[in-house]
Protein backbone atom coordinates (compact mmCIF):
# COMPACT_ATOMS: atom_id res chain seq x y z
CA UNK A 1 0.00 0.00 0.00
CA UNK A 2 1.05 3.69 -0.50
CA UNK A 3 0.61 4.93 2.57
CA UNK A 4 -1.98 5.35 5.73
CA UNK A 5 -4.70 7.13 4.21
CA UNK A 6 -5.20 3.65 2.08
CA UNK A 7 -4.34 1.58 4.71
CA UNK A 8 -7.43 3.26 6.94
CA UNK A 9 -9.91 3.11 4.40
CA UNK A 10 -8.95 -1.06 3.70
CA UNK A 11 -9.49 -1.59 7.74
CA UNK A 12 -12.76 0.48 7.33
CA UNK A 13 -13.83 -1.66 4.19
CA UNK A 14 -12.69 -4.89 5.30
CA UNK A 15 -12.78 -4.79 8.91
CA UNK A 16 -15.21 -2.29 9.97
CA UNK A 17 -12.69 -0.35 12.39
CA UNK A 18 -9.41 1.15 12.35
CA UNK A 19 -6.57 2.97 14.71
CA UNK A 20 -4.23 5.27 12.30
CA UNK A 21 -1.57 4.89 15.44
CA UNK A 22 -0.60 0.80 14.68
CA UNK A 23 -0.32 2.34 11.25
CA UNK A 24 2.03 4.64 12.30
CA UNK A 25 3.46 1.81 14.64
CA UNK A 26 4.30 -0.23 12.17
CA UNK A 27 5.78 2.25 9.34
CA UNK A 28 8.08 4.42 11.67
CA UNK A 29 10.95 2.81 9.95
CA UNK A 30 9.60 3.86 6.47
CA UNK A 31 11.68 7.50 6.55
CA UNK A 32 15.22 5.37 7.85
CA UNK A 33 14.77 2.40 5.27
CA UNK A 34 11.85 3.45 2.33
CA UNK A 35 10.52 0.76 0.67
CA UNK A 36 12.77 -2.20 2.49
CA UNK A 37 11.06 -1.38 6.28
CA UNK A 38 8.78 -4.11 5.46
CA UNK A 39 11.56 -6.01 6.78
CA UNK A 40 11.23 -4.75 9.75
CA UNK A 41 8.30 -4.70 12.08
CA UNK A 42 6.18 -7.08 9.38
CA UNK A 43 5.93 -10.34 10.46
CA UNK A 44 4.07 -12.51 12.99
CA UNK A 45 5.96 -11.78 16.26
CA UNK A 46 4.86 -8.09 15.57
CA UNK A 47 1.13 -8.78 15.17
CA UNK A 48 1.39 -11.01 18.69
CA UNK A 49 3.08 -8.23 20.22
CA UNK A 50 0.33 -5.70 19.28
CA UNK A 51 -2.36 -7.94 20.69
CA UNK A 52 -1.11 -8.42 23.52
CA UNK A 53 0.05 -4.55 24.22
CA UNK A 54 -3.08 -3.22 22.89
CA UNK A 55 -5.79 -5.39 22.06
CA UNK A 56 -7.50 -8.14 19.64
CA UNK A 57 -8.52 -5.11 17.19
CA UNK A 58 -5.75 -3.99 16.85
CA UNK A 59 -3.51 -6.83 16.17
CA UNK A 60 -6.04 -7.49 13.34
CA UNK A 61 -5.28 -4.29 11.85
CA UNK A 62 -1.73 -5.02 12.04
CA UNK A 63 -2.28 -8.38 10.29
CA UNK A 64 -4.04 -6.74 7.91
CA UNK A 65 -1.52 -4.26 7.36
CA UNK A 66 1.05 -6.77 6.67
CA UNK A 67 -0.99 -8.88 4.74
CA UNK A 68 -1.59 -5.54 1.96
CA UNK A 69 2.02 -4.21 2.09
CA UNK A 70 3.23 -7.55 0.97
CA UNK A 71 0.73 -8.37 -1.14
CA UNK A 72 -0.57 -11.44 0.30
CA UNK A 73 -4.06 -9.82 -0.01
CA UNK A 74 -4.26 -7.88 -3.43
CA UNK A 75 -7.92 -8.46 -4.28
CA UNK A 76 -8.57 -6.06 -7.67
CA UNK A 77 -11.94 -5.94 -6.32
CA UNK A 78 -10.98 -4.99 -2.46
CA UNK A 79 -8.14 -2.33 -3.98
CA UNK A 80 -10.41 -0.80 -6.47
CA UNK A 81 -13.58 -0.65 -3.98
CA UNK A 82 -10.97 0.68 -1.01
CA UNK A 83 -9.87 3.64 -3.20
CA UNK A 84 -13.56 4.57 -3.82
CA UNK A 85 -13.91 4.84 0.37
CA UNK A 86 -14.80 8.61 0.85
CA UNK A 87 -11.15 9.75 2.53
CA UNK A 88 -13.48 11.88 5.34
CA UNK A 89 -15.08 8.80 6.92
CA UNK A 90 -14.67 9.06 10.35
CA UNK A 91 -12.38 7.25 12.59
CA UNK A 92 -12.27 6.35 16.30
CA UNK A 93 -14.14 10.09 16.47
CA UNK A 94 -11.41 11.81 14.57
CA UNK A 95 -11.48 12.68 10.41
CA UNK A 96 -8.89 10.69 8.80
Amino acid sequence: MRNIREHVKADLYLLGYTSPAIHSILDASVKIFGPAHRFDNHDYRTVKLIDSIYSKRDGDIALLHILLDLHILNDKLVMKTIKEINVNEKSNGRKI
